[in-house]
């Protein structure tokens, strides 16, 4: 009996051992579907960001380039505030002196009434 007990325990051996590897394949079958889904996602991921990171490069391009023109115009116009203070400050000058002959016409008629 204990012979028949042992050639038993013998043929299901093999049996257990092919059911648990069958079990181990498909959990490992199991994990390797979760391991390409996981995959093909970080995947897609990586191409978001790619797109997303290309966008975000040309926006930055063109925001560059829009301060680069502003920059260009704030020095246009500051060069020519500087010239038209310079112009301004040749027009004072002008008055001034326009002022000065008229004071001195203005004294000369005076002294010319005055010695008549």
């Amino acid at each position: 009996m204990q012979h028949d007990q042992y050639q038993a325990t013998q043929s299901r051996e093999p049996e257990n051992d092919q059911r648990t590897q069958n079990e181990l394949k498909a959990v490992n079958d199991k994990q390797m579907k979760g391991l390409e889904a996981q995959v093909r996602q970080l995947e897609t991921t990586i191409e978001e960001c790619q797109l997303s990171r290309g966008a975000l490069q040309s926006e930055l391009d063109t925001l560059r380039k829009e301060l680069d023109a502003k920059d260009s115009n704030i020095r246009d116009l500051t060069a020519q505030v500087t010239s038209e203070r310079a112009k301004l400050g040749e027009h004072e000058d002008l008055v001034n002196s326009q002022q000065l002959l008229i004071k001195e016409r203005d004294e000369a008629r005076t002294q010319l009434e005055y010695y008549r």
